[in-house]
């Protein structure tokens, strides 16, 4: 909770430093705090230093609105129209790595012992390892890194490049945002989306425990094999986004997919846990597909607003909505059951669909990469 309030707090600054220092110095900012964050909760290995914890995580909540919008400006600015959504999925992929890494790895070496001092050794092991490997990515990228190729790969990069040295306001971006009606309706359904998949996330532990006591690893497991499929989802999507430019029907056809598998959790639960490894598998796929055809689809709809400001903007809003839909939920997981609740996650990703399905789909990127004289906005037909 502390993650995602420090994000909601300090998401737009975040757009607004990425796209004043670029996307290396911003890349090399949010590793210097990362790599602080992981640090300072090194020194946390106590019973009675709490506090340290939450300032490092702060520290490190307040490092990923830097890194969480880049994935999109990254592809943009390297790679060409054929290639950008693809990239932006590998982006997401190495993301989907690190959370795998994350169901892996702690109960690895934390363990559930009576005595302190294992536990207390455990969780430092773990510390050290996290800040070491994040100071070792800060050197890598700070080596490495590079901000831009000498040429733009695309006609929309080139041409966004020129219009943002003539008219380069970061307010004015955001006005623009908030004027643009399609932009408006997609993040709304995207929110809707993102807040059930974070209330789920955060409570599989508990769903799961309803109808086996005894299984808080299936819990681990369950979101283990989501993660995988996603990595899945996500390079599929992005194939496809580049091999057919078909935004609209694969949004669409990923938030319907998403809907029905959740559904079909809610229905199947309690038939035993493979069947429900496998449709937490479905909708882990589905999800994250969904989640990196929003990035791209955002970049169509609000181009030539830099990648960063609109993602950014975006994510703000589902980090809103996590707060609200896992509060929501877990008090309707408390007051009417599961299966309820679960059916009203379900219904509200219909509508998110429904929402999606009623929208204009304006891709403006397109229209430019492509090289469209008339129009200049690329209307994709129903």
């Amino acid at each position: 909770m502390v993650f995602l309030l420090t994000y909601a707090v300090f998401c737009l600054a975040g757009s607004y430093v990425l796209d004043v220092l670029g996307l290396r110095n911003a890349i090399l900012l949010e590793m210097i705090l990362a790599s602080a964050g992981a640090w300072i909760k090194l020194g946390s290995v106590s019973p009675d230093r709490f506090w340290v914890i939450i300032l490092g995580q702060t520290v490190v909540g307040i490092s990923q609105v830097l890194v969480t919008p880049a994935p999109s400006r990254l592809a943009a600015s390297w790679f060409g129209p054929k290639e950008v959504s693809t990239a932006c999925s590998i982006a997401i992929f190495g993301g989907l790595i690190g959370t795998a890494v994350g169901f892996l790895i702690p109960p690895m070496l934390v363990k559930n012992h009576i005595d302190s001092n294992i536990v207390e050794h455990g969780m430092y092991t773990l510390a050290l390892a996290t800040a070491v490997l994040n100071t070792l990515v800060l050197i890598l990228v700070y080596i490495f890194f590079k901000d831009n190729p000498l040429l733009p790969p695309s006609p929309a990069q080139l041409e966004k490049e020129q219009e943002r040295k003539e008219t380069d306001n970061f307010l004015q971006s955001l006005k623009s945002l908030i004027s643009n009606s399609s932009y408006s309706i997609f993040v709304l359904s995207f929110g809707i989306s993102s807040g059930v998949y974070y209330a789920i996330s955060q409570l599989l532990n508990e769903i799961i425990l309803i109808y086996y006591p005894n299984g808080a690893v299936y819990a681990g497991i369950a979101g283990l094999i989501s993660t995988i499929t996603g990595m899945v989802g996500a390079v599929v999507c992005g194939t496809i986004l580049d091999r057919f430019g078909r935004f609209r029907e694969t949004i669409i056809g990923a938030s319907a997919l998403t809907c029905l598998s959740m559904l079909t959790f809610t229905l199947t639960i309690d038939k035993g846990i493979m069947i429900v490894y496998i449709v937490i598998g479905l909708f882990g796929f589905f999800i994250t597909a969904l989640y990196l055809a929003a990035y791209e689809v955002t970049a169509e709809l609000t181009y030539p607003i830099q990648e960063s400001t609109s993602a950014g903007v975006m994510t703000l809003i589902t980090q809103i909505s996590g707060i609200l839909f896992t509060t929501a939920y877990s008090s309707l997981l408390n007051k009417t059951g599961d299966k309820i609740t679960n059916t009203i996650m379900s219904g509200l990703l219909g509508v998110g669909t429904v929402l999606l399905f009623l929208m204009r789909f304006e891709l403006r990127r397109h229209a430019v990469q492509t090289q469209i004289a008339k129009p200049q906005v690329f209307i994709e037909r129903f």
